[in-house]
């Protein structure tokens, strides 16, 4: 598994595989970070033909500094948990 070693630089990498590790739920964690990913380059993909929407998903980490990116995985995580909480919440009245 690399984890997205490829397509970051080293500094980058071991930032990202920090947050992982330190993150009790790290691969789910890990498929935030690839949303956030997406999200970053969400008007490419909802406006692009389909070799557009390639080029923009392959070259969308050099266009986000990776803090960046894992605050932006950190706040889709917080909204989809809450978005759950609220559910579940609901269910149960």
């Amino acid at each position: 598994m690399l984890l997205l070693s490829q397509d970051f630089t080293i500094p980058d990498v071991i930032r990202l595989w920090d947050s992982l590790l330190a993150d009790a739920a790290r691969f789910n964690f890990f498929s935030y970070v690839c949303l956030a990913l997406l999200v970053n380059v969400e008007g490419e993909i909802l406006e692009g033909e389909f070799d557009t929407i390639l080029k923009a998903v392959n070259t969308s980490p050099s266009k986000i500094e990776m803090n960046n990116l894992i605050i932006l995985a950190r706040e889709l995580l917080t909204k989809e948990a809450e978005k759950y909480k609220l559910e579940i919440s609901d269910k149960k009245k």
